[in-house]
């Protein structure tokens, strides 16, 4: 099954692809089904098994003080051994006290970082128990996502999640959000063409479906292609359940701490043991009774240079830490996470969900006749409602309408809507670029037509002074200039009702032109003092985002993320590059776009390895490795 995963399915044709997957138009046959169920296949994400206890405990005491304290337990063991056979009284309470400082350490970490594991396994455990519809031999069936295998047919439709990463074969209007894996705020418009080429990232693949994205609007027919860890969202499952053992800062400094000690405590022990025996030889002393009370002498003075309420402390100010960082609803993985968020130099910040909403918002209105603007978002979209139109919370659909009506509900108040009902919609489509609808008025025989679309399709439809539209096509070159997304629109007053399902083409021309929305992904309130902030502790901020350049290059200006000589590049240009090359402009690349989770990982590992202490924020699986 891993060999179907090298194909590149977006540039074959179907007929290609149903080879492959020994399947047809008419579905999967029950022989190949029953071949992919002995072969054990399921469509389900494999989980890394949880540590045991005793792997916890063996972790804690591989930090290099805990290291420390276990051969001062040992020493002092050696000490008692010798006193008991010189006939002295033993003192057991030092070799009771470390390990009582060892215990309490380990302890503390095992049981706060199990708490913790505890919380994320219980994250990872939400799972998806739907049904799905399948075609089988020309028959449709509805079965469990974790059903499914290669070379079925499925359906989706607005609202569904999809359950596994495939080829379109049919396609009404698909539009899916794939901000999950790509980044990108805005939704993707589907096609079903094979696409010509070989390098296209997953946000320009757009034949093609991904598990885990979300449908917004449309339905279309899916070839299934992947399932499980084959899917591009399994890769990332299975790359994040690796772990690396890399030290922190505050690790590497008790480390480092741990061999001066030795070094130190075993320096003096050799300097004193020579000198005693020295003395020995100079009185005539020097007998086995006397050497072994050197060594003891020498032991202990090692044990007493090793600081044993070191690591119980430390353990205990990071628990502390990770108890009030879970307040803020953060959980750690590890409590020496909690320290090395302090030792930052460099955080590379996901764009869509982290520095932004990732909630398409309106940002400007530019109105000619704002009541028939208002009414035109009223009437003329495709979203649904769980209750009525006046809800601001239950809008589910196309994120750029859910955007204009949630604008309308901030002016609910000054346009109420009465007597004006909807009689027919013109669904949108990617050839005209726009939708419309007819709704009828409170004057007897009298309706409206809606339009709304893409600029160059309304002015097309629209009577309108040439000054008027160099004016508005200026203003909208400028909000597109900074990333923002343009929605026009237009109305047209009718005098008596027609056959609406066949009168569009007449309705398309001498529109009143009512002015444009410009839509875009806000950015979050809090996070200009958190840039801020990170700017005067010294820490670089870096924009990885599988969104465009244009956009992430907006944002990063409106944060003061942009000097005169940052770079701004695109994944392309740094896959392109030599690991010598990215290591002489990484200093000073603050955007790179279109970013895919390798690219980041990668400049991630490059930082790294130019002695950068890094954090990575985001809110989406692209982010995960």
């Amino acid at each position: 099954m891993d060999s179907l995963n090298d194909n590149k399915f977006y540039k074959k044709n179907l007929k290609e692809i149903y080879k492959i997957f020994d399947s047809s138009e008419t579905g999967l046959t029950s022989y190949k089904v029953k071949n992919w169920i002995h072969r054990g296949a399921k469509n389900l994400l494999t989980k890394a098994p949880e540590k045991t206890f005793l792997s916890r405990v063996l972790v804690a005491i591989s930090e290099p003080m805990v290291k420390v304290l276990i051969i001062a337990i040992f020493l002092t063991i050696i000490i008692n051994i010798m006193s008991i056979e010189q006939h002295q009284t033993p003192d057991w309470g030092q070799t009771i006290g470390i390990t009582f400082s060892v215990l309490l350490a380990t302890l503390v970490t095992v049981f706060m970082e199990k708490r913790s594991q505890d919380a994320f396994l219980a994250l990872k455990e939400i799972g998806d128990k739907r049904n799905i519809k399948v075609m089988r031999e020309g028959i449709i069936y509805e079965i469990p996502i974790e059903d499914i295998f290669p070379g079925d047919i499925i359906f989706i439709s607005t609202g569904d999640k999809i359950p596994a990463d495939g080829r379109i074969i049919e396609n009404n209007d698909l539009e899916i959000d794939e901000s999950l894996l790509t980044g990108e705020s805005q939704a993707s418009r589907k096609i079903q063409e094979p696409l010509q080429g070989d390098n296209y990232s997953l946000g320009e693949r757009l034949n093609m479906v991904y598990s885990g994205t979300f449908v917004v609007s449309g339905h279309a027919k899916i070839l299934v292609t992947a399932i499980g860890d084959n899917t591009e969202i399994g890769k990332i499952s299975t790359s994040v359940q690796i772990e690396y053992n890399i030290l922190t800062p505050l690790q590497k400094e008790l480390g480092n701490l741990g061999k001066k000690i030795a070094i130190a405590g075993i320096g003096i022990a050799i300097i004193v043991f020579c000198l005693k025996i020295f003395n020995y030889y100079i009185d005539s002393q020097l007998n086995l009774p006397n050497i072994a009370q050197a060594i003891t002498i020498c032991i202990v003075l090692i044990v007493s240079t090793i600081p044993e309420g070191l690591p119980t402390m430390i353990a205990a100010t990071l628990a502390l830490g990770a108890i009030r960082l879970s307040k803020e609803n953060a959980l750690v993985k590890k409590l020496a996470v909690c320290e090395s968020i302090g030792a930052i130099d460099v955080i590379c910040s996901d764009k869509t969900g982290t520095l932004t909403e990732n909630k398409m918002s309106v940002i400007k209105i530019e109105n000619l006749n704002e009541d028939m603007l208002v009414k035109n978002i009223f009437f003329n979209n495709s979203s649904a409602f769980s209750q009525d139109k006046n809800s601001t919370k239950k809008f589910i659909g196309n994120p750029t309408e859910i955007a204009l009506l949630n604008y309308y509900s901030n002016l609910k108040e000054k346009f109420i809507i009465k007597e004006e009902k909807l009689l027919f919609q013109y669904p949108f489509n990617s050839t005209k670029k726009s939708m419309g609808s007819i709704i009828s008025t409170s004057t007897l025989n009298n309706y409206i037509f809606f339009i709304k679309g893409a600029p160059e399709k309304i002015f097309e439809v629209c009577k309108i002074s040439e000054f008027e539209k160099q004016n508005q096509l200026q203003a909208i070159q400028a909000e597109q200039r900074i990333g923002r997304r343009i929605i026009a629109f237009a109305h047209k007053n009718l005098s008596k009702e027609e056959k609406w399902r066949d009168f569009e083409n007449d309705l398309m021309k001498d529109c009143i032109y009512d002015g444009f929305a410009s839509i875009s992904d806000p950015i979050r309130k809090e996070v200009f003092d958190a840039i801020t902030t990170c700017q005067r502790a010294g820490i670089d901020v870096k924009i990885l985002t599988g969104d465009n350049t244009l956009t992430a290059t907006t944002i990063a200006n409106e944060l003061g993320l942009i000097k005169s000589d940052s770079l701004i590049l695109d994944a392309k240009d740094i896959d392109s590059m030599n690991d010598y090359e990215l290591r002489g402009k990484l200093q000073h690349i603050s955007v790179i776009g279109r970013s895919n989770p390798l690219t980041k990982l990668r400049i991630v590992n490059t930082l790294m390895e130019m002695g950068k202490s890094v954090a990575v924020t985001g809110d989406g699986i692209n982010d995960a490795p």
